[in-house]
């Protein structure tokens, strides 16, 4: 009986444990890897912006992941339960003056696209937010040249704002234990090398 009872203790442990795990992401990888296929983006290089962008920890020690329901408000950052409760505070902090709101797992920002979504409402919705975060991302590497300068454009065009951000995304890339290096075609010359040696965040190299 006591073994029975202890079976049964540990499967009930891997279900929440797992169900922790799925609620802690929200969709926010699975919607990357969609997006990424579709803009032919590097594997794992939006799922590394959205841990940056947009990344919580579930319980403490726990790894970083990407969460639907955030909203970063003139530079503070908030996490919700719900997409309803996102959008709430959007409306509530626009209508106490906030003057630039970032939103979702990829935090597009609605001021300088106005058009991403047809509603608020959409801007959560882990799919619709990766579409555009991958579109936007794409346009930035065929005006750029190279994914290196299109991850910090996707942040700010400023050099002293987008290449940390860029080293951020690298250390996320490592991190989620993507190959991305693979995947650059041999004409891109600005290469993101994710093995770095003695434990230091991975090495940007550029022209």
């Amino acid at each position: 009986m006591t073994a029975v009872v202890l079976r049964a203790v540990a499967i009930l442990g891997l279900i929440l444990l797992s169900g922790h795990t799925a609620r802690a992401d929200g969709g926010c990888r699975a919607a990357a890897a969609i997006a990424s296929r579709q803009y032919n983006l590097p594997p794992g290089l939006l799922a590394a912006i959205g841990v940056v962008e947009s990344g919580r920890s579930a319980w403490p020690g726990n790894a970083k992941a990407a969460w639907p329901d955030t909203v970063d408000a003139d530079g503070q950052g908030h996490w919700f339960a719900t997409a309803a409760d996102a959008a709430g505070f959007v409306r509530t902090a626009e209508a106490n003056g906030a003057k630039s709101i970032d939103v979702g797992c990829f935090q597009i920002d609605l001021e300088a696209h106005p058009d991403a979504f047809p509603d608020l409402a959409t801007g959560f919705t882990p799919a619709a937010n990766a579409a555009y975060a991958a579109a936007f991302l794409a346009r930035l590497h065929a005006s750029l040249g190279s994914w290196h300068a299109a991850t910090a454009a996707y942040h700010s065009a400023t050099p002293a704002r987008g290449l940390p951000y860029a080293a951020l995304v690298s250390a996320a890339w490592h991190g989620i234990a993507a190959t991305p290096a693979a995947t650059l075609a041999p004409a891109d010359r600005h290469v993101i090398h994710l093995a770095p040696p003695h434990g230091h965040l991975p090495l940007i190299i550029t022209p």
